[in-house]
């Protein structure tokens, strides 16, 4: 992966701002903040805070830890899926450099507006490097969005029919809806994807600051991977989920949960799935409605899951910024070091 040179960066911190769009974000962002604040204090509310700080204090330590690393381990799966994807487009990334970037995006993800764009633009930006071909890395990474969403959908479909006696019917629902969507998406409709990398472009004139040549897409045709390796970028995307939903697993342990690996599995791709709308800041306050509504039904009471719920914030989400952080920090302190 090549590197700017710190006039490119420094034309990028000059770059104006339109003021009315930067008011109309700022006012989104607020209400993005209130909206998951409100659902909060709500949940909180209705658990009691008394029993909530209990659940909370019951938590193991030691399996907390192991879901931490288990959820890392998703992690580094997630980045050889994208370094797989990568030889699709003819890119040549490193290991290390995937997933410090999808590190670092969760971290800048986690504070920063409309989060899900903000990792968009930082993995495009960091992994395009001064290449020309940057309409080729921004179609990899949103190709690798849909695929890791298509991947999610698989796990969770396929856990929601080995629970079918306990899962509710609009689950299974909501994730064909969502595998359909993502498969003929990446499949399928590799023009359609390429129009929304063109508007998305236009939309982020920083991410074309300092490039000259030309900025044409290398070809997107999946058929480039054959039949072995479209299986196995699906493959590399299921594994990092089921790493995803045995972290979420054994958070339940910690936290005195009695719930199936398979009803955790399924419950983890509803909220994802649910979550891809960006109501809250990092799915705060959706992502726990969801959580307590599902897990009332196994009669589990409001604030064991939401004990449970905001540990999972803490492990899969605050954690693993905060590890992106210092590999940032490290990136920028020595810029001369990879990840």
């Amino acid at each position: 992966m090549l590197r700017r040179s710190h006039s490119d960066s420094d034309q990028v911190v000059r770059a104006p701002g339109n003021l009315p769009v930067r008011r109309q974000k700022a006012v989104r962002y607020l209400l993005r903040l209130l909206v998951g604040g409100a659902l909060l204090y709500w949940l909180i509310s209705a658990a009691g805070l008394q029993q909530l700080g209990t659940s909370l204090r019951e938590i193991a330590p030691a399996q907390a830890l192991l879901a931490f690393l288990l959820a890392i381990a998703g992690q580094a799966m997630t980045a050889a899926r994208l370094k797989t994807l990568a030889c699709l487009h003819s890119i040549r990334i490193d290991f290390a450099s995937a997933i410090a970037t999808n590190l670092a995006s969760v971290f800048y993800g986690l504070f920063l507006p409309a989060g899900n764009v903000v990792g968009w633009v930082l993995r495009v930006w960091r992994l395009s490097g001064d290449s020309p071909h940057l309409k080729s890395v921004a179609l990899m990474v949103l190709s690798d969005r849909m695929v890791a969403t298509a991947g999610g959908a698989m796990v969770g479909m396929a856990c929601w029919l080995l629970d079918y006696a306990h899962a509710p019917p609009v689950i299974g629902g909501l994730l064909v809806v969502v595998l359909v969507t993502s498969v003929v998406g990446w499949l399928g409709l590799s023009n359609l994807l390429a129009r929304v990398v063109d508007w998305m472009l236009e939309g982020i004139p920083l991410l074309r600051i300092g490039r000259s040549g030309s900025n044409h897409a290398l070809s997107a045709d999946v058929s480039r991977l054959g039949p072995a390796g479209t299986f196995t970028l699906l493959a590399q995307s299921v594994a990092a989920h089921l790493a995803g939903s045995l972290a979420w697993y054994v958070a339940g342990i910690a936290a005195g949960l009695d719930l199936a690996f398979v009803t955790v599995a399924w419950i983890r791709s509803a909220v994802l799935a649910a979550t891809l709308v960006p109501i809250t800041i990092s799915g705060l306050g959706v992502r726990e409605a969801i959580i307590v509504m599902l897990l009332a039904s196994f009669g589990i009471p409001g604030h064991k899951a939401l004990a449970w719920s905001l540990q999972l914030f803490a492990i899969t989400t605050v954690a693993v910024a905060l590890l992106g952080g210092l590999l940032e920090a490290r990136r920028i302190l020595r810029p001369g070091v990879n990840g």
